[in-house]
């Protein structure tokens, strides 16, 4: 009876310290899981934050491999711009080299054919006729007292004379061109053969034109006009200004090809190279 009282006892005192743990055990684990779970949430936060700060630095990252992506297009744009600048200059100077040779040259053939005229037509008086350089162009200016009485356009026969020693030195000179310009004064004329000056002014313009293909140069290289009054050397209002103005003037034009073939082709290379440029523009 005793025994069995002492088990009891030691069952009672056994099932009181496990009742003991077990509370003491599951009060600890409740504290540690909160204070776990309050570390959870922290860390939770954190690692949001974090993902924000890396989606923030990753979004920085793009941005800036995108300037740095445009810059070095940029970049490489320039320095193909400063290429094509550097071969276009120099090209600019080879061409520009190049057209002050060929201005020099026909500066010296017009310089050359002045002294030739000079010399075939050295036995006229200046009140016949002037030998002036303009512009590059030559003006070989023949008054009325030379080649007509007022109000005709038959061409006399010492105007004829000049028309062909001129002719000599015109056909031996196949590269310049040649302007007849008729000129008449204001004074008004309307008669039987002219209905004005300027029917004056062209009609002297073709005959003097007609007498020069007569001697033998080339009709493709002549151009005959009338100006009538409206290119006055000097003033209509003195009988020496009206004098000066009744005129023909021959103007010998430097054939300008070599020049204009020069500037076509650095226009041309110009477009190219600005053409090309836009091409490498669009491809990138």
């Amino acid at each position: 009876m005793i025994f069995k009282f002492n088990v009891m006892k030691t069952i009672i005192k056994i099932a009181s310290i496990v009742g003991s743990l077990l509370l003491t055990t599951s009060c600890v684990s409740f504290e540690e899981f909160t204070k776990l779970q309050n570390e959870n949430e922290n860390n939770k936060d954190q690692l949001t934050s974090l993902q924000q700060k890396n989606s923030d630095l990753t979004k920085a990252n793009d941005d800036l491999k995108s300037k740095l992506a445009t810059e070095k297009d940029q970049n490489e744009k320039e320095r193909t711009m400063l290429k094509i600048n550097e071969i276009k200059n120099k090209k600019d100077q080879e061409t520009l080299s190049e057209l002050r040779r060929e201005i020099q040259l026909e500066r010296r053939e017009v310089g050359n054919i002045r002294q030739e005229i000079c010399d075939a037509l050295k036995c006229f008086t200046p009140d016949e006729l002037t030998i002036e350089e303009r512009n590059g162009q030559l003006y070989v200016t023949m008054y009325d007292k030379l080649l007509f009485p007022t109000g005709v356009a038959i061409v006399n026969n010492r105007g004829k004379e000049a028309l062909k020693l001129l002719s000599e030195v015109l056909k031996k000179n196949s590269k310049i061109q040649i302007m007849v310009e008729g000129h008449t004064d204001a004074v008004p004329i309307n008669n039987k053969h002219f209905q004005d000056n300027w029917d004056l002014s062209v009609i002297r313009a073709t005959n003097v034109t007609r007498i020069l293909t007569k001697y033998d140069v080339a009709p493709n290289r002549i151009i005959a006009a009338g100006r009538s009054k409206y290119e006055p050397f000097d003033s209509n209002d003195t009988e020496k200004g009206r004098r000066l103005n009744r005129r023909t003037d021959i103007v010998l034009i430097p054939k300008l090809d070599q020049l204009y073939s020069l500037i076509n082709q650095d226009n041309n290379d110009n477009n190219t190279a600005s053409s090309n440029s836009n091409n490498r523009s669009k491809s990138k």
